[in-house]
């Protein structure tokens, strides 16, 4: 799966996509700056943030998102995720070497196969 989320500062990016793959939540995050228009409560906005695009496996989503909720500094993040059809077999293997499942993560959890 490839989620995506939003954040307004790089430092926070930076700090939310290390700890995704340090607890190998994630094997990689992509952190990019895009101009976002939207609507919220009510308002447009237009500001610039920060996307991170994050490799994972599906079984993993639900923890990741529990996981963002904990640390994203948005009341409401950006928490997409679209399949991965198909990819250099290679690279798909590296992609589940870092994000093994049944391997405790933070404080002891342990994500189930």
């Amino acid at each position: 799966a490839h989620p995506t989320s939003i954040g307004a500062c790089i430092h926070a990016a930076q700090q939310l996509a290390d700890s995704l793959v340090t607890e190998r939540l994630v094997a990689c995050c992509n952190v990019m700056k895009v101009d976002s228009t939207y609507v919220w409560k009510d308002a447009l906005c237009r500001e610039p943030e920060w996307m991170i695009v994050m490799k994972t496996r599906r079984e993993l989503l639900v923890e990741l998102t529990a996981r963002m909720r904990q640390l994203h500094p948005y009341e409401c993040p950006e928490l997409i995720a679209l399949p991965i059809e198909a990819g250099f077999a290679g690279y798909l293997a590296w992609l589940r070497g870092n994000t093994p499942l049944g391997t405790p993560r933070r404080s002891g959890e342990v994500s189930e196969e």
